[in-house]
């Protein structure tokens, strides 16, 4: 296949990070509201593959971080609870991008129907990882190269902790895990 292949995994909270991104700015960038999509140079309309559209996994996201919150013990030795922090990654997304040009998936049948085979691989694959966790997959193609967008909610983490989610955080919390004994 020409031309680059790209999947990348990341966590965002409430709080912007240093770059500036946060829950609501990759879920307004998805919907391609014109303060965060700037980068696109002709913005189309996002397509549903599975689940919510944006605003929807928004609506989602914060009704789960407002029934969330963590048990925490007192400085009296007393147990407390507390709501998620803004700090918190609550939000886990995965982006995948197709090598072919967006011009040639829209301009040519079979190229589209292996982009769409592609696409369906993606999905399967992020269903197995991610079971009913994944709320959401969209696609873009008024960029370079189509792409779709998936979003994945701790739905069944009292805590919230997206970062629970993300494999490569698995993967590095069970090596030093196993480090330690």
């Amino acid at each position: 296949m020409p031309g680059p292949q790209f999947f990348h995994v990341q966590t965002y909270a409430q709080k912007a990070n240093q770059a500036g991104q946060s829950v609501e700015q990759v879920l307004a960038e998805a919907a391609r509201d014109p303060q965060f999509s700037q980068h696109v140079a002709a913005p189309r309309p996002y397509r549903i593959i599975l689940g919510l559209p944006p605003e929807g996994v928004r609506l989602r996201h914060d009704e789960m971080v407002t029934a969330g919150g963590v048990t925490v013990t007192l400085k009296d030795g007393k147990m407390a609870r507390r709501g998620i922090r803004k700090d918190r990654h609550t939000l886990l997304t995965a982006v995948a991008s197709h090598p072919h040009l967006s011009s040639q998936i829209v301009a040519d049948p079979m190229t589209r129907a292996e982009y769409e085979a592609w696409v369906g691989r993606n999905v399967g694959f992020l269903r197995d990882l991610f079971g009913d966790r994944l709320v959401s997959v969209i696609e873009h193609v008024d960029e370079d190269h189509p792409h779709v967008h998936a979003y994945i909610l701790p739905l069944d983490d009292p805590a919230c902790s997206a970062r629970n989610l993300n494999p490569a955080w698995v993967a590095k919390a069970e090596a030093e895990a196993a480090a330690r004994s």
